[in-house]
């Protein structure tokens, strides 16, 4: 796998579209992430930690190879409804951030394994997440859940869960 790091976004999309399936794309010092994103259709690995990022654009949904999805350490309020239709998903990091709600969407990424959702706001999970039958870690510790058993009854098929009350 090939490992790019992007500082600044300011080289036109054609230049990355060459992109192969097992490249991993990676950004740092952002302030946003362009929608121009979602032309990167080959991508597995979006690595997009530790910028200043408020938001994802919609486009991401057009990633529909993307099996690897890292936004921890950002200052995210909130994920686009369009993150449930990266139906290849298996991992996805988006810990210590500022989410107070994660979209019902998310029960669309059944190849989920691995969820990392600590240190963020969330107070509860959506329904829909019974769908990640195939989820085994999920990390939900310094979230503002009121009864965070009841939210993990949803969750079936879990092998670890990290939680620290």
């Amino acid at each position: 796998m090939k490992n790019l790091e992007i500082w600044c976004w300011y080289q036109p999309v054609e230049e990355y579209r060459a992109l192969t399936a097992h490249d991993e794309f990676s950004f740092s010092g952002l302030c946003e992430l362009p929608k121009e994103i979602g032309e990167l259709r080959s991508l597995e690995a979006l690595n997009v930690n530790s910028t200043s990022i408020r938001e994802i654009p919609p486009e991401i949904g057009r990633l529909r190879n993307l099996k690897w999805l890292d936004l921890s350490r950002n200052r995210l309020e909130y994920l686009p409804e369009e993150i449930g239709d990266l139906n290849k998903l298996e991992v996805m990091w988006v810990w210590n951030n500022k989410l107070e709600a994660i979209p019902k969407t998310i029960g669309n990424l059944t190849k989920l394994k691995d969820l990392g959702m600590q240190d963020n706001r969330l107070k509860f999970l959506p329904d829909t997440v019974k769908s990640l039958q195939r989820l085994q870690y999920f990390s939900v510790q310094n979230n503002c859940f009121k009864n965070v058993k009841e939210e993990l009854k949803k969750l079936q098929g879990l092998q670890k869960v990290k939680i620290e009350i």
